[in-house]
């Protein structure tokens, strides 16, 4: 047995990454049962009654012409509510994303309560909390080797090197240093 009720692991595509007017367009919900077996998994096309900005289709690939002759989210609500009743939930990044606007389509559809009973399990953080950060992880991942020496200068060096340019070949990032700093610095958007 893994969970003590079900966990509904929900995801959201969305008309912006806005959390504050992003509407949604596509919702997956897959719920594991207790033993972990995947007891239920549907997709759901939601109309969002406006336009889907033409650098979101860019990502999600969802046309308004997809989407035209869905639902709104308020005629799928009551049906969906009743599915997660009862259900803890789960997602990556569902904390800081599909939650808040998962609970602001329900208020508009007048479910005011909706998972106020559930744990919440962001498999985003689990994953970082459990990602090894240090060298000799990222050179076995980048470099599919182990980093022995570890913790000698020259080799650390040498190591984080190579690792660099594997980064930016491996994930197409630009080779000017400014541009690279710019990309360090810049805040996630999740």
């Amino acid at each position: 047995m893994y969970f003590k009720r079900p966990v509904a692991v929900i995801d959201l595509e969305t008309t912006e990454l806005d959390i504050e007017i992003a509407r949604i367009v596509s919702i997956g919900i897959v719920i594991l049962d207790c033993d972990g077996s995947v007891k239920y998994k549907n997709e759901w096309r939601v109309n969002p009654c406006m336009e889907i900005p033409k650098h979101t289709i860019d990502v999600h690939g969802i046309t308004n012409d997809m989407v035209k002759k869905s639902p709104p989210f308020s005629a799928l609500a009551e049906t969906i509510a009743k599915l997660l009743n009862n259900c803890d939930f789960a997602g990556y990044n569902i904390e800081k994303f599909d939650l808040p606007i998962l609970k602001r389509e329900f208020a508009l559809a007048g479910i005011s309560n909706f998972g106020k009973d559930a744990n919440v399990i962001d498999v985003r953080t689990i994953f970082i909390k459990n990602l090894r950060k240090d060298l000799s992880s990222a050179v076995l991942h980048y470099l599919g080797r182990p980093h022995r020496d570890a913790h000698q200068a020259l080799t650390d060096a040498s190591a984080t090197a190579e690792v660099l340019l594997k980064q930016i070949e491996a994930h197409n990032l630009p080779s000017d240093a400014c541009e690279l700093q710019a990309y360090c610095r810049k805040e996630e958007s999740f």
